[in-house]
């Protein structure tokens, strides 16, 4: 708590030096982060661009399908290898993009509960906003 008002302090300090040099008020404003939303944009990014090499992928090869079946000893391969790791990435990058637009979502109105706190330098002295 002792280092909050100190930082407090230290802002209010610079923000007033700041207003000396410009003439106009000053703002400053500490707003919550989410690490969900943060998780959630990640995964949002990641997903697309593996969903999108995964599509890629399985146009380029011709398909998303490999079967490989050695029932008693007698061995049946259909497709291509590499068509199961398209299938494999586009059906890990569409869960990951969903994922990662729920967790965007929910980070996002986390975010907008949480309470902040804004500081303004006005030329007639100085203005702490605390929002609940």
């Amino acid at each position: 708590m002792k280092s909050f008002f100190t930082f407090i302090l230290l802002v209010s300090f610079i923000s007033t030096v700041t207003y000396a040099q410009d003439r106009s008020g000053q703002s400053l404003e500490f707003k919550p982060k989410s690490k969900m939303r943060n998780t959630g944009l990640i995964l949002l990014g990641t997903g697309v661009a593996t969903f999108a090499s995964g599509i890629a992928l399985g146009v380029h090869t011709g398909g998303f399908s490999y079967n490989y079946d050695n029932t008693n000893g007698h061995v049946t391969e259909t497709g291509k290898p590499i068509n199961g790791v398209a299938g494999i990435l586009t059906i890990m990058g569409a869960m990951s993009t969903s994922c990662g637009i729920v967790f965007t979502i929910i980070g996002q109105n986390r975010i907008k509960k949480q309470k902040h706190l804004s500081l303004n330098v006005l030329p007639t002295g100085l203005n702490f906003c605390y929002k609940f």
